[in-house]
């Protein structure tokens, strides 16, 4: 390994004291189920009624809002 590359450091490891990356794991698994559902319901809507109501957008914006989080710990 020559002296320019540099190891990653993981966001959170799992000790006796902290168990901060379940919470990443199942943060980043119900954002993925998040988005499946939103899918779903997309396309169910736009095949059947047609339209997006003032309830998709605001989904739509807090869906996007949650992708955008950095879930790195820093102190």
């Amino acid at each position: 390994m020559s002296s320019n590359d540099t190891i990653s450091i993981p966001n959170s490891v799992i000790t006796p004291d902290d168990h901060g990356a379940y919470i990443i794991i199942t943060a980043s698994l119900l954002l993925v189920g998040t988005v499946l559902v939103y899918i779903l319901r997309l396309t169910v809507r736009l095949a059947f009624g047609g339209y997006l109501g003032s309830d998709d957008y605001l989904l739509t914006a807090g869906t996007v809002r949650l992708s955008n989080i950095d879930f790195r710990c820093t102190f």
